[in-house]
């Protein structure tokens, strides 16, 4: 079987977000993590290191991390989850204040303590545990080819007679993924004050209009992160697979490693909102 590219955090500090996009850094302490006992010889196996010397740390610079996430907390900072990995050998695993300290803008009367398993917002990380896995995962399947253009993919991609800046037909998925393809960073779809002739609120309409959406900049000659690159790029995926690019990842990259709290629209999958550390009011669906 062909393998394809793994990933392991080295760090992660993930602090209090919530979206469709949710995940949680599990680690019990048990010598093996619960992956272990289904993930087979396929994937690197997880352990705790005894100590943090024994994989190259310091515990007395661990105790300083601590020292100023606590610190940040006493001044009003929710909470906070750590875990930090390194060569498959689980460093430190901690939590700390609080995930939910309002009920709306209420206060609870009990706040509720950050816990290691509680899920948090991936927000724009969801562009690397999602699309560019699923990205890595067709390219090396031999799927999809990086250097081709999008039109390949997207034959509707083209400039409209309109456009003031021109160049679709040059775009390769390269330079998508580049941050250089053209686009502007927000295109707000879903807000018809910004986006005007392309306001959308409906998935399907929201994928046609990003043919549509213009370029702001010649190819190529900046480097603007863009959300737009993105959604592009989870059409481009969608295109190929044939399925929604939520189904793809949870069933191809998530199910496979076990990971059971990692996934889109974890409310309408059994998930309640007590599971979630809390966010801020968007005004969209990261509410």
């Amino acid at each position: 079987m062909k393998k394809w590219t793994s990933c392991t955090l080295s760090s992660i500090l993930a602090f209090s977000l919530f979206i469709p996009f949710t995940s949680y850094a599990q680690a019990n302490p048990n010598k093996e993590t619960a992956v272990s006992k289904e993930a087979g010889n396929s994937f690197p196996v997880l352990t705790k290191a005894r100590k943090p010397e024994d994989a190259g740390f310091s515990s007395e610079k661990l105790e300083k991390v601590d020292r100023l996430i606590e610190m940040e907390v006493a001044s009003g900072f929710p909470g906070a989850a750590l875990i930090v990995i390194k060569d498959g050998k689980i460093v430190k695993n901690d939590s700390y204040g609080y995930k939910r300290k309002f009920n709306e803008h209420t206060p609870l009367k009990r706040f509720q303590k950050m816990k290691d398993d509680t899920m948090f917002d991936l927000a724009s990380n969801t562009k690397m545990y999602a699309t560019n896995f699923a990205l890595q995962k067709l390219v090396s399947e031999g799927k999809l080819d990086i250097q081709a253009k999008v039109q390949q993919y997207i034959p509707e991609f083209k400039d409209a007679e309109g456009d003031v800046i021109k160049g679709k037909d040059t775009l390769r998925i390269i330079d998508v993924l580049h941050h250089t393809a053209g686009f502007k960073p927000d295109p707000q779809y879903h807000n018809p004050t910004v986006s005007k002739e392309l306001h959308s609120q409906e998935r399907d309409k929201t994928i046609s209009f990003l043919s549509k959406t213009p370029l702001t900049y010649v190819p190529g000659t900046q480097n603007v992160y863009s959300d737009v690159d993105y959604m592009l790029l989870g059409a481009i995926i969608e295109k190929i697979t044939g399925q929604p690019l939520d189904t793809y990842v949870e069933n191809e990259v998530y199910k496979p490693l076990n990971l059971k709290h990692t996934k889109f629209n974890p409310l309408q999958k059994g998930f309640k909102p007590k599971d979630f550390a809390a966010t801020e009011l968007l005004g969209n669906t990261r509410d």
